[in-house]
């Protein structure tokens, strides 16, 4: 297990890139070799096409291997260096706390243009409009919490 860390720590970046690549080179030659008879068809017979599948497959399952990596070698730095990620653990509690707390306290009601658009779109549940409004408003304080730290650091090291 550490030599594969230590292998991607070393050239992982190269990998990504090099796979990244291949999938766009083989989409791109999947595309150009099809275009011909895609451009000639109807827009109801472009619907039924396959020429952009190998590209949105790529996507999608490159997509699932950065996340699972990143769950999967996150736990794994926890696990292992569990005194260096207290910080970090902190740091996501807070967080989920702040989320959980704005989820509970928000109202699932839909209002103003928020409303009319849910009304447009259908299916929004009050959970659902609870959710985006958490959501949001947590981006937003982290956002102002983002800049009061840099703001707070910045005016610490004028002291240093």
């Amino acid at each position: 297990m550490t030599a594969l860390y230590k292998l991607l720590a070393v050239h992982g970046q190269r990998i990504a890139l090099g796979v990244g690549m291949l999938i766009t080179v083989i989409f791109f030659l999947s595309v150009v070799s099809g275009l011909g008879s895609f451009s000639q068809m109807t827009k109801e017979e472009s619907y039924g096409t396959h020429i952009f599948d190998f590209g949105l497959v790529g996507v999608i399952v490159m997509t699932v291997v950065a996340i699972a990596a990143t769950v999967f070698f996150g736990i794994y730095q926890v696990v292992t260096h569990f005194r260096q990620s207290i910080k970090g653990l902190i740091g996501t509690g807070v967080m989920l706390l702040v989320f959980f707390l704005l989820y509970s306290t928000a109202n699932g009601e839909a209002t103003g243009a928020i409303g009319t658009a849910a009304e447009k779109i259908g299916g929004i549940t009050p959970g659902v409009l609870k959710f985006i409004k958490a959501g949001v408003s947590s981006m937003i304080i982290m956002i102002f919490a983002s800049f009061g730290i840099l703001i707070l650091g910045e005016v610490r090291n004028m002291f240093k």
